[in-house]
C-alpha cells in the first residue's frame, strides 16, 4: 500500500507568508526565501515510496500556481483554521498511511533525551517522515547543564506531569522553554510571558509554538530572560532554603507555644 505525504503549502505572495521575517528584512525578501525553501525542501522529500501531494493555500490560487512543480498532485486545503484542514488533508489520503508537514520546516535538530518502551516506534516515525538525519535519540543523559546548553528551545510535551522540574531547569538555564498545559507547566507558566503552551496530545499547537520561536528570537529571548527571572525569585536554592528554613521557625515557635517538648509525639498541636 502507498503512502501519502502532504505538504501544506502556501502561495508565496509578499504579505501573506513569514509575515514576521518580513517586518525583519522586507515582505519580498520573505516571500522570496519561503519560494526557494519549499522548492528545496520539495527537492529533497521526493521518493517513489511516497505520493508527495501539495495542499495549497489559497485554494484556487494554489491550484492554478505555477511556482509549484506540475507533477505533483495538489489538493486545496479548505476552510478552518490548521487543524481543521490538516484534518481535510488526511481524510483524502485515507486508505494507506499518510503524513502532514509544514512546507517551511525550519532547519533544526530534534535532541531527544531519555530511553522507553515508545523509542522504536518514535525512530521508525522519524524514517517514515523523512527526518531521521535531524532527530537525535540520545538516551538516558546525565549532563543536563550541557544539553540545555545545545538547546535553543526546550519542548516538554508530557500529557502528565505533576510538577515540571524540566520548567524549572530551562527557566534555570536562560532556555526558552514550550510545553503541553499539563498540571505542573500549568501553574508554573505564565503563557506568552515565560513560556509557551499548547492543548495536551496537540502536535498542531506543539509545532506552532516551536516555530513562533524559532522564527522570532527576540521574542525566544524575551522569554527565556522573563523565565529565569521567575527561577531566581522563587526557585532559586537560597529562596527555598530560606522558605525552609521559615516553615521550621514557625512548627517550632507553635510546638513551644503549645507547652510541647521534644518527646511529644509529631502531630501533636
Amino acid at each position: 500500500m502507498r503512502r501519502t505525504l502532504i505538504v501544506m503549502v502556501k502561495e508565496p505572495r509578499a504579505g501573506r507568508v513569514k509575515t514576521r521575517l518580513g517586518r525583519e528584512i522586507g515582505m519580498v525578501a520573505a516571500a522570496w526565501w519561503f519560494r526557494h525553501q519549499v522548492r528545496r525542501l520539495l527537492r529533497r522529500i521526493e521518493d517513489p515510496r511516497w505520493q508527495v501531494v501539495l495542499a495549497v493555500a489559497p485554494d484556487r490560487a494554489g491550484m492554478l500556481s505555477r511556482v509549484w512543480p506540475e507533477h505533483l498532485a495538489r489538493w486545496p486545503q479548505g476552510q478552518g483554521d490548521l487543524g481543521a484542514r490538516m484534518a481535510l488533508a488526511l481524510r483524502r489520503a485515507s486508505g494507506g498511511p499518510a503524513c502532514v508537514i509544514g512546507a517551511d520546516i525550519p532547519d533544526t535538530t530534534l535532541l531527544i533525551a531519555g530511553n522507553g518502551q515508545l523509542q522504536q516506534e518514535l525512530e521508525d516515525l522519524a524514517k517514515q517522515c523523512q527526518v531521521r538525519d535531524r532527530v537525535k535519540f540520545l538516551g538516558l543523559r546525565k549532563d543536563i547543564q550541557e544539553l540545555f546548553d545545545l538547546a535553543d528551545i526546550c519542548v516538554f510535551p508530557s500529557r502528565f506531569e505533576p510538577l515540571g522540574n524540566v520548567v524549572l531547569e530551562a527557566w534555570a538555564t536562560h532556555t526558552p522553554i514550550v510545553a503541553a498545559a499539563s498540571q505542573g507547566p500549568s501553574w508554573l507558566i505564565t503563557h506568552e510571558k515565560d513560556g509557551l503552551l499548547f492543548e495536551v496530545d496537540s502536535a498542531t499547537g506543539c509545532a506552532q509554538a516551536v516555530n513562533r520561536l524559532l522564527n522570532n528570537p527576540e521574542f525566544a529571548s524575551e522569554l527565556a530572560k522573563n523565565g529565569h527571572d521567575v527561577f531566581r525569585e522563587r526557585f532559586s536554592k537560597d529562596i527555598i532554603v530560606d522558605q525552609y528554613k521559615a516553615l521550621f521557625t514557625t512548627l517550632v515557635n507553635a510546638r513551644q507555644k503549645a507547652g510541647l517538648t521534644e518527646s511529644d509525639p509529631p502531630g501533636s498541636l
